[in-house]
């Protein structure tokens, strides 16, 4: 017979939120001072310290470890010469009507102009990035917004990295 046939099980459903259910044969155990059960080494405990425990290591480990953040940086009209100036060869996605269009910086003027002549509606006007710093990921959770000029002020926050599909 194996020793999960042995234990004595709750009748109750178990214990919600600790509580103990009278006339349950498990919670009658533990109501006259039986040890909780352990699973793999560790027992468990209905007050939660466990899960607190669990959510504690996580947490550390989130903490030590920085985490990389993939966005895009939306360019204004205002921004885009900044941007031209600064970086001339960062290639841009151009969000219109049928598609993408990937356009350095230098470019990306006369790119939009000529789609809106051809009839196009530019949606956005973007630049993929990342970031690991935790100035940056506090602003994102605020925000939600990463600004061109945050960008060219520490530039040293980001890496460049090319999305999977870029479109044309």
């Amino acid at each position: 017979m194996s020793k999960s046939n042995q234990l004595t099980r709750h009748t109750c459903g178990g214990p919600v939120y600790g509580r103990i259910t009278p006339g349950c044969p498990r919670c009658d155990e533990r109501a006259n001072g039986a040890k909780p059960r352990s699973w793999g080494g560790q027992e468990y405990e209905p007050t939660g310290s466990r899960g607190r425990a669990l959510r504690a290591r996580s947490w550390q480990a989130k903490v030590e470890r920085p985490v990389r953040v993939q966005f895009d940086i939306w360019v204004s009209e205002t921004e885009l010469s900044a941007l031209r100036d600064a970086e001339p060869s960062r290639q841009l996605r151009v969000k219109h009507d049928t598609g993408v269009t990937a356009v350095p910086a230098r470019n990306a003027q006369a790119a939009i102009a000529q789609l809106e002549r051809d009839g196009e509606y530019v949606r956005s006007v973007s630049f993929p990035v990342a970031t690991t710093s935790h100035a940056i990921h506090a602003q994102l959770r605020a925000t939600g917004l990463v600004t061109v000029a945050d960008y060219l002020t520490h530039p040293d926050a980001f890496v460049a990295y090319q999305p999977e599909r870029l479109g044309s």
